[in-house]
C-alpha cells in the first residue's frame, strides 16, 4: 500500500522530530518572555531578559533595543548586550537616529517598521571593532497604531531568517509593545495617585488644624480675658484653658493619624498580606486596637500600583476608624481570586448611616472619598456597608490583569 513513510529513522521523520522540537523550543522561549515582561517590576530588566532569550532562541549573540520617549519623542537606548567594540566604545554611535529608527518613525515597511533584515548604518564604512556584524534583523515594538521602538538582533555569521522565525519575532515584539504600554499606563497611573496624595494631605492637614487651632485660640482668649478682667471668675478661666487642652488633645490625634499615612509601613520587597499585618501592628500599638488580618485564596501577582493603592486603601481605612467609628476591634482580609483581589476592613464601632454605595465612588468625607479615588485607578469597586452602633465594613474588589468588573 501506497502512503506517507513514517519510518522513525527516515530522513522525513527526522526534519519533522527537528521541526516539533525547534517549535516546541520557540514556543517555551515565547512563554517565558510574555511572563516575564507580565510580571516585570522593573521594565529595563525585563527588556534585558527578552533580548537575551530572544538572541539565544535564533543564535543572534548581539541585539539592542530602543524605545521612543514619551516626552521628548528622541530614542533611547534601553538594553544591549554583547555589543561590538566599535559601538560599546564609542557612546556617540549609539546617539541619536540611524536608518532603521528613521524608516520605523516614519512607518516606511519597507524599512525597519516591519520584521526585516537592514544593514547596519551605525556600523557603516567601518572595519575594525566590528567584530564581523553589518546587518540586523529590526523588530519593531507597537502598542495597537503607537510606534514604541525598535528591537535589533544581529550576528557575525548572518543568515536569512525563516518566515516562521519572523513571525515568532512579530509576535515577540506584540508582548513587548504591550508590556512597555502597560508599564508606562502604570507610570502615569502612580503619578497621578501621587499628585492625588498630596492634595489629600494638604485636605487632611487643613481639615486637622486649621479649625482646632482657631477653636483653641478662642478659648484661650477668653481665658486671659477672664484672668484680667475678672480674677473672680478663674474658675472658668480654668474651664477655657482645659477646654483648649482637649482639642489640642484631640488635634495631636490628628496629626498622629496623618503622619501614620505617611510614614506607615512602606511595601517594600514584602507581599501585601505581610505588609498588611506589618500595619496592623503599628495601629494596634499606638491606638490600642485589636486588629486580626487574615489572607486567602492562591498567590497571585500584584502589580506595584495595585499593591500600593490597596495598602494605602487599608491604611486610609484603618485611619477612619481611629478617628471616628470609638471601635474595639478590626478585622482586616485580603482574598485572592484567578480574576480579583478583594481587601476588607471591618470594625465594631458606632458606625453611621450609609446614604448609597455606588461603584467608584462613596458617600462620607475625604477619606472614603479618597479610598474611593484609589480603587477607581485600578478599574475597582468600593463598597460601603455601616449601620448606626452596628460598625463599618469597607470592601474593595480589584480586577487582576486582563480581566475586568
Amino acid at each position: 500500500m501506497g502512503g506517507r513513510n513514517t519510518d522513525a529513522g527516515s530522513p522525513q521523520a527526522e526534519t519533522e522530530r527537528e521541526h516539533l522540537l525547534r517549535r516546541n523550543r520557540e514556543l517555551t522561549v515565547l512563554n517565558t518572555i510574555a511572563e516575564g515582561l507580565n510580571r516585570a517590576v522593573d521594565l529595563r530588566e525585563a527588556l534585558d531578559t527578552a533580548l537575551a532569550l530572544v538572541a539565544d532562541l535564533l543564535g543572534l549573540r548581539t541585539g539592542w533595543v530602543w524605545l521612543v520617549d514619551e516626552a521628548t519623542a528622541e530614542p533611547e537606548l534601553v538594553a544591549a548586550q554583547y555589543l561590538p567594540p566599535a559601538l560599546r566604545d564609542d557612546p556617540s554611535r549609539m546617539r541619536g537616529m540611524c536608518y532603521c529608527l528613521r524608516t520605523f518613525l516614519r512607518g516606511d515597511l519597507s524599512g525597519a517598521a516591519n520584521v526585516n533584515v537592514v544593514e547596519c548604518s551605525r556600523l557603516q564604512g567601518l572595519i575594525a571593532g566590528t567584530d564581523g556584524l553589518h546587518f540586523h534583523a529590526s523588530i519593531p515594538i507597537y502598542a495597537g497604531p503607537h510606534r514604541l521602538g525598535v528591537m535589533n538582533l544581529a550576528a557575525a555569521n548572518w543568515r536569512e531568517l525563516a518566515p516562521d522565525e519572523l513571525q515568532l519575532l512579530y509576535t515577540i515584539g506584540y508582548h513587548i509593545g504591550t508590556a512597555v504600554e502597560r508599564a508606562r499606563l502604570q507610570a502615569h497611573a502612580a503619578h497621578a495617585a501621587a499628585t492625588e496624595e498630596r492634595l489629600r494631605l494638604a485636605r487632611d492637614l487643613h481639615d486637622a488644624l486649621a479649625q482646632s487651632i482657631a477653636a483653641i485660640g478662642l478659648q484661650l482668649e477668653a481665658a486671659d480675658s477672664l484672668l484680667e478682667h475678672a480674677p473672680q471668675r478663674s474658675h472658668e478661666a480654668h474651664e477655657k484653658v482645659r477646654e483648649a487642652l482637649r482639642l489640642t488633645r484631640d488635634s495631636l490625634q490628628e496629626v498622629r493619624a496623618i503622619v501614620h499615612n505617611l510614614r506607615g509601613p512602606i511595601l517594600g520587597s514584602r507581599p501585601l498580606p505581610e505588609a498588611l499585618r506589618a500595619l496592623a501592628a503599628e495601629y494596634s500599638r499606638t491606638y490600642g486596637l485589636s486588629i486580626a488580618v487574615s489572607s486567602s485564596g492562591p498567590s497571585v501577582p500584584l502589580t506595584p500600583l495595585q499593591e500600593s493603592q490597596l495598602f494605602r486603601v487599608a491604611q486610609e481605612a484603618l485611619t477612619n476608624v481611629v478617628k471616628h467609628a470609638a471601635a474595639r476591634r478590626v478585622w482586616v482580609r485580603l482574598i485572592s481570586g484567578p480574576r480579583r483581589v478583594t481587601l476588607t476592613v471591618r470594625d465594631d464601632g458606632c458606625g453611621f448611616a450609609v446614604a448609597r454605595t455606588t461603584k467608584g465612588t462613596s458617600p462620607g468625607g475625604y477619606g472614603l472619598k479618597n479610598m474611593a479615588e484609589r480603587v477607581k485607578v485600578l478599574g475597582g469597586v468600593l463598597r460601603i456597608r455601616s449601620w448606626p452602633g452596628e460598625g463599618t465594613a469597607v470592601t474593595a474588589t480589584v480586577p487582576l490583569e486582563g480581566d475586568t468588573l
